[in-house]
């Protein structure tokens, strides 16, 4: 079978380990024209994070038999087409949980100790700046979405004696019981969380499920973290929350457009971190994905339905 991917040196090398030569080709993560030029004609495709609507898998589906996505979210591939079409789509699942957890309390803490403000006005020369910060120890933390990177995040809060809430409807009782957490509705979270963290996928129930009503439920000076993916929250009612002070300050790494673009009125807020979608871009995150994207690509070659496929009923259509 013939593979494609944007493959670092190490993957190319892993795959060779594992008696699978892949073909490594610099591929745009958003331009459509350019990934069906690129990908056309090969079987397998490693994608991470392109996106991959239906009009690319029907441009692509003459040859193409499976998606290795490297990477947990899979929003922006077109699951139905690529079912209808009898092509397997793959993910990592769990592979991030630490390092996006990682980049959630980072974001916490930045927002709430300022460090990211006092850096700033340091650089700039001004070593008496002052402003009022908050600890994150002790402070109630609203999880939207209790999976497996919710629970990493959750896991690093031990520490800092925080309390959670949880609104998660596929949620088991004994991970509530584990961490600790008590299961709340959204608008109860909103209206006791000191930060509200997302960690839930990107699904027609999540789409811009945090919006203004949600903010005008929150505390003033309560905050919001987006690790999970940027449409979950409405962005005009997040700029007008943050404008007109209905929550104190948002730590981001996702938006609702990516790349997102320099005239974006949240990259030019003080009480906003923006990070470019690289909560995940850790040596230890991407090696341990790249390990089970080529244990994906093994099962498929072999014949097997891979443990990771995210729609088995492919194999309706193969």
């Amino acid at each position: 079978m013939k593979i494609v991917g944007t493959c670092s040196e190490e993957m190319l090398g892993m795959l060779r380990e594992a008696g699978i030569e892949a073909d490594a080709k610099m591929i745009s993560l958003f331009n459509k024209e350019e990934i069906m030029e690129k990908v056309k004609g090969y079987d397998c495709w490693i994608n991470f994070g392109h996106i991959c609507p239906g009009e690319v898998i029907e441009e692509l589906s003459d040859s193409l038999k499976m998606i290795c996505r490297c990477g947990i979210g899979y929003d922006q591939i077109d699951i139905d087409t690529a079912t209808k079409k009898g092509i397997c789509v793959t993910n990592t699942a769990g592979s991030m949980n630490e390092s996006v957890g990682e980049t959630a309390v980072l974001l916490m803490l930045e927002l709430m100790r300022k460090f990211y403000l006092y850096n700033r006005h340091l650089m700039q020369g001004d070593w008496t700046w002052r402003i009022p910060a908050n600890g994150l120890t002790g402070k109630t933390i609203g999880f939207v979405g209790f999976g497996g990177i919710g629970q990493g995040c959750a896991d690093l809060l031990k520490g800092f004696q925080c309390k959670f809430l949880v609104y998660d409807n596929y949620i088991k009782d004994e991970v509530l019981q584990k961490y600790g957490a008590k299961a709340v509705d959204l608008d109860t979270l909103a209206g006791e969380s000191d930060v509200v963290s997302l960690h839930c996928p990107l699904t027609d129930e999540t789409r811009g499920l945090i919006n203004y009503d949600f903010f005008s439920k929150m505390k003033k000076n309560a905050y919001i973290v987006n690790t999970a993916r940027g449409p979950v929250i409405n962005e005009k009612d997040l700029i007008r929350a943050l404008q007109k002070g209905l929550i104190a300050g948002a730590g981001l790494d996702v938006y609702e457009v990516e790349p997102v673009t320099g005239d974006n009125p949240l990259l030019s807020m003080e009480n906003v971190i923006a990070l470019p979608h690289i909560g995940s871009q850790t040596v230890e995150s991407q090696h341990v994905t790249q390990i089970q994207a080529i244990e994906n690509l093994k099962q498929f070659l072999e014949g097997k339905v891979p443990v990771n496929c995210l729609n088995p009923d492919f194999m309706k259509f193969k």
